[in-house]
């Protein structure tokens, strides 16, 4: 049993001990899961570069919650579960001690600065070396790169190393070279080593992001950051940064300790040092100190400064750490890195023994032999050969390395400089005694300043306290007058509430009427209440005030109502009374005494009512008055419409009974605008702001205008006769609204409507009666015989016009025209200036069109009658002159008609009856809306064009006519020649054909020489004969010389092209006999003869 129970121990105590070396160092951030963390989160973690659970247990909650993904509750979740694992308390000190003698020490290289270092870089803390440039530093950097991979016995790590550079002093090379020193491989020492360059202060803090990721995975056992401050002296400048960077490099030191905590490394970084130029420098020279401030000095655990000796020596000096004292040690940079100093070589002992004896024979300083006597008789001095100086051989048992040499070259050095330095010293000692007294006088100064700065600072403080007390003073009477204003800003508000007691009283009072004198300035003091209560609502009571003032507004307002009324009917009452007076009949009232009676005694009510109306329109800005302005102008209107009303029926109706309509229209219309004036510039007088407006007069010039209106309408309805519809246009255009409107368009504007309407009413009248007119004197007239007889109707005429004078000639003119041209010409031009020129433009083009269709239709009838020739020429005659007569009408005779096609139902209808489809399937195109809705046409129609298209045919039918009645047989002739030779160039296979064809064109039966001439004789007597009759006929139809030019000159074209023509055939086909026995007339005589005619 005690055996079973003994192994059961040594199983557990194994077990134990497997689990201590399992945990030791960091563990894996994934060890949270098994608390119970999602794997998502963890990653996140990893992600945020916390990846080891101590890092997550010393990391802020405020950091823990910038991580995106991670809500509080997870932060709360994860830091439970990572102090579970990482021990965040309190422990014994015992334990602490037994943990740090365990901590491992990482050798220099350097035995005597490993021992003041008491063994060597420590882990799990922050080393921090600084010193000048070709100090050591990164020497020293790269030896413990080598270092830390040697074995835990010879005072290495057992672990990689990690070299972030921020200066590019890194070299490979040189840790080959110190491998070789300790017997490493270099292969793997540069395996083993990680190197990053780090390029801003911003990549050196990620850089150890990804450096913690690194070390999870593999051992590493020292960190370098070589420098860890030279990018913070680039990235930021100036005093404005100084915070910015002190902040930046704090979280960067507490990065790294954070790793030294965690993976337990060894944290060596590299500082650079500034010089230190103030007043000490003029005694102990200039002084260095390192960069990064106490930020730095507080975040190293151990600082080292490093600084040049002789040669390759460097000497190194603990400055601050919290176990090391301060010491300095000696080392040599050799080529296999930091060292300790090398023995004495023969030419460094050949030189000491002629250093010794060049200074056998001198004798010590008196201070120096005093120094050496004592020493003799304390027995620490070594026995040397004489007096002076030991033989070689002491002095050589006793330097036996560089280190010791340096030392006693160092004395021998100072023994020397104070042999020359003697004399000078009793200057030194005076210049001391005067510095004491001047400190002693600086000292007094300062004591009588430091008294002076007391009295100013009571002087301070009692000037303080003064001015204290006057803010104190000027605040009260600032108070005060705060207080006044604001009284009197109170008082100021409060009377318009307190007006309400008074102006009741007032407005109530049995003596109080609108005629008083203090009722116009309590009705202002009553609106200024109203405006201010209205524009500050937010006083207390405001509403219930408001209303009670608009309740006395109301009171006063209907008692100038009240007052208006009574004093308009006053005046009514005395005008009337004046009228029954005068004639007893408003009839039988002239004029001089009308406008005395109605206009100037009720003038007189105006001073009455002035005051009380201008008040009133004076506010007219504000809603009230302006009905009450609205009401009064009706109470005017209706009194003044109940005095004139009467009057101006009777004499409108005068006007009816004994004048025609031309003279009733301008008569009425003179009078009304006569009674219109009068009325407005008596309303100016009642009311001198509102006169202007129009419409403040309309209920009395509307009534009266109406009745005019009225009395007109049933005549113009009824007239028929266009000249007087066409006055009465130019009268109401013209005299009216053109002249008279022009000079008083203020006082007459009221009339404008009316008289507009009047217009309208003739101008739709006109239209009506021009259409008639059109239809029934143009396009349906009957022409009589003697409207056909031409050309006899013209002869007849040319005979009268021979025999009368020159003044009698121009009615002739319109008496050779058809009638319906006549009527076209006279109804247009009455037209044309009383017509709005749309309604004149559609008018215009359906005469022209109907007119032009007329003479079409007579130009048949007298060809029959006549001759062809006759009826072309008349056409011809008759369109010129509408054409010229139409031209100065400016508008374009073009209308567009619409009209509705219903051509398309048919197929439509076929398609339904045939079953092909439905009247009621909404869904194709077929449908019953699709199939009979009509199509809408538009076509334009330009009567100018096709007066323009008729004339040219008409003229080019005539053209073709009389061509062909004189040179008839010359083109039968040259179109039969012309046949032939198109027969012969086509090379027809019918023998027979080609043998009559191919005969000469002379020796055809119808070119023979006399069949030529016979033609060509009566050509010429067609010309001499025939054409003379023709130029009769166009000079009979056409009496201006040109027209008769322009239409020749294409006859006398052709029959010269047609004389052409048969002259090249008689050149080209017969022979100067046959052409004279044909005896063709010359062009040049042909175009003379036909000149001539013309």
């Amino acid at each position: 049993m005690e055996q079973q129970r003994n192994q059961k121990m040594v199983q557990q105590q194994q077990q134990q001990e497997d689990l201590e070396e399992t945990q030791h160092g960091p563990f894996p951030v994934e060890q949270l899961q098994a608390s119970g963390i999602a794997s998502l989160d963890v990653k996140k973690l990893k992600d945020a570069g916390l990846c080891t659970v101590e890092s997550v247990a010393y990391t802020p909650r405020k950091d823990l919650l910038k991580i995106k993904g991670i809500s509080e509750a997870k932060v709360d979740k994860i830091m439970e579960a990572a102090s579970k694992l990482v021990p965040l308390g309190f422990t014994s000190a015992s334990q602490l001690h037994a943990q740090r003698l365990e901590i491992i020490q990482i050798t220099s290289g350097s035995s005597e600065l490993d021992k003041i270092l008491e063994g060597g870089m420590e882990t799990g803390s922050i080393t921090e070396i600084y010193g000048e440039f070709r100090s050591g530093k990164t020497q020293l950097c790269h030896t413990l790169c080598v270092t830390c991979q040697l074995p835990l016995d010879q005072g290495g790590g057992e672990g990689k190393a990690m070299y972030i550079d921020a200066e590019g002093t890194f070299r490979p090379q040189r840790l080959l070279q110190i491998a070789e020193r300790f017997g490493l491989n270099g292969a793997d020492v540069l395996e083993n080593v990680a190197y990053a360059r780090a390029y801003n202060t911003d990549h050196q803090s990620r850089l150890l992001l990804e450096a913690a990721s690194m070390m999870v995975e593999t051992r590493f056992a020292l960190v370098i950051v070589d420098s860890a401050t030279a990018l913070y002296r680039t990235d930021f400048t100036g005093r404005g940064e100084l915070s910015a960077r002190q902040m930046h490099l704090a979280k960067f030191l507490r990065s790294l300790q954070k790793l030294a905590d965690e993976f337990g490394v060894a944290v060596v970084i590299t500082n650079q040092v500034v010089a230190q130029v103030d007043g000490s420098a003029i005694f102990a020279g200039p002084q260095i100190k390192p960069i990064g401030g106490n930020i730095m000095a507080h975040a190293s655990t151990t600082r080292l400064a490093l600084r040049k000796g002789r040669g390759e020596e460097r000497i190194c000096k603990v400055i601050s750490s919290p176990c090391l004292a301060e010491a300095e040690a000696r080392f040599q940079i050799s080529p296999g890195g930091v060292a300790d100093n090398a023995p004495l070589t023969e030419q460094q002992q050949g030189a000491i023994l002629m250093l010794s004896h060049a200074v056998a024979e001198r004798p010590f300083p008196a201070n120096l032999a005093q120094e050496r006597t004592s020493a003799q008789d304390n027995g620490l001095s070594v026995s040397t050969k004489d007096n002076n100086f030991g033989d070689f051989e002491d002095i050589n048992a006793i330097l036996v390395n560089t280190n010791q040499f340096y030392k006693w070259f160092t004395d021998l050095e100072s023994a020397l400089r104070s042999e020359t330095e003697e004399k000078y010293q009793h200057y030194v000692n005076a210049l001391t005694d005067r510095i004491l007294t001047c400190d002693d006088i600086l000292q007094q100064v300062d004591e009588t300043l430091d008294l002076f700065n007391e009295l100013q600072l009571q002087h301070q403080a009692v000037a303080t306290k003064t001015k204290t007390l006057h803010d104190a003073c000027d605040r009260l009477v600032m108070e005060k007058q705060k207080l006044i204003e604001f009284a009197e800003a109170l008082r100021s508000k409060l009377k318009y509430f307190d007006e309400l007691e008074n102006i009741t009283s007032n407005f109530y009072s049995p003596n109080m009427n609108v005629g008083n004198a203090n009722f116009l300035p309590l009705l202002k003091r009553l609106d200024e209440c109203i405006s201010y209560i209205e524009n500050n609502p937010q006083y207390a009571e405001s509403s219930v005030y408001l209303l009670k003032f608009r309740q006395l507004q109301s009171r006063a307002l209907g008692m100038i109502r009240s007052y208006v009324l009574s004093v308009l009917k006053s005046a009514s009452s005395q005008v009337q009374a004046a009228i029954r007076s005068s004639g007893g009949n408003k009839a039988s009232l002239s004029e001089g005494v009308e406008a005395s009676v109605i206009y100037v005694r009720f003038k007189a009510a105006a001073s009455e009512l002035k005051p009380v109306l201008e008040e009133i329109e004076s506010r007219s800005s504000r809603k009230e008055y302006v009905h009450i302005i609205a009401e009064c102008h009706k109470l005017y209107c209706e009194q003044r419409l109940s005095l004139i009303k009467g009057i101006v029926h009777q004499r409108i109706s005068e006007f009816a009974k004994n004048e025609g309509l031309p003279s009733l229209t301008r008569s009425g219309c003179a009078y009304l605008m006569q009674v219109c004036q009068l009325e407005h510039q008596l309303f100016d007088h009642f009311f001198p702001s509102s006169s202007e407006d129009v419409s403040s007069l309309a209920p009395l010039i509307d009534p009266l205008s109406t009745y005019l209106y009225d009395t007109l309408r049933p005549k113009l309805i009824h007239e028929t006769n266009v000249d007087f519809l066409c006055e009465l246009v130019d009268i109401l255009k013209v005299e009216v609204l053109g002249e008279q409107l022009s000079r008083r368009s203020e006082s007459l504007a009221g009339l404008c409507p009316t008289l507009e309407r009047i217009l309208a009413d003739i101008h739709e009248r006109l239209t009506f009666r021009a259409r008639t007119h059109i239809r029934d004197e143009i396009a349906n007239y009957m022409p009589f015989d003697e409207d056909l007889d031409y050309p006899a109707k013209l002869e007849n005429s040319a005979v009268v016009k021979s025999e009368s004078t020159s003044t009698d000639a121009s009615p002739d003119v319109f008496k050779t025209w058809y009638p319906p041209l006549e009527k076209t010409i006279s109804i247009l031009s009455k037209l044309y200036r009383c017509l709005e020129p749309a309604v004149f433009t559609g008018l215009a083009q359906e005469a022209v069109e109907v007119c032009s269709a007329s003479i079409q239709k007579a130009t048949k009838l007298i060809a029959k009658r006549s001759t062809p020739m006759d009826g072309q020429l008349f056409l011809i005659k008759h369109l010129l002159i509408l054409r010229e007569q139409i031209a100065p009408f400016d508008i374009e005779f073009s209308v567009t008609h619409k009209e509705l096609d219903f051509s398309h139902l048919l197929e439509h209808l076929r398609r339904i009856l045939r079953g092909q489809t439905s009247l009621f399937d909404w869904s194709r195109s077929t449908s019953l809306a699709r199939t009979l809705s009509p199509r809408v046409l538009e076509s334009q129609v330009d009567a100018k064009k096709e007066l323009e298209k008729s004339l040219k045919a008409t003229c080019e039918e005539f053209i073709m006519a009389v061509t062909k009645q004189v040179v008839d047989p010359m083109l039968s002739f040259v179109t039969k020649v012309t046949a032939v030779k198109v027969a012969l160039s086509s090379g027809n296979q019918n023998q027979k054909r080609d043998s009559v064809m191919a005969k000469p064109l002379k020796e055809q039966a119808f070119a023979t020489p006399e069949k030529v001439a016979e033609l060509v004789q009566k050509v010429h007597s067609a010309i001499q004969q025939e054409l003379p009759v023709v130029i009769a006929k166009m000079k009979l139809y056409l009496q201006n010389p040109s027209t008769r030019t322009i239409l020749f000159k294409p006859i006398k074209t052709n029959i010269v092209e047609a004389h052409i023509q048969v002259q090249n055939l008689l050149k080209a086909e017969y022979s100067p006999e046959e052409k004279s026995t044909i005896k063709m007339v010359g062009i040049e005589e042909l175009e003379a003869q036909l000149d001539n005619l013309l």
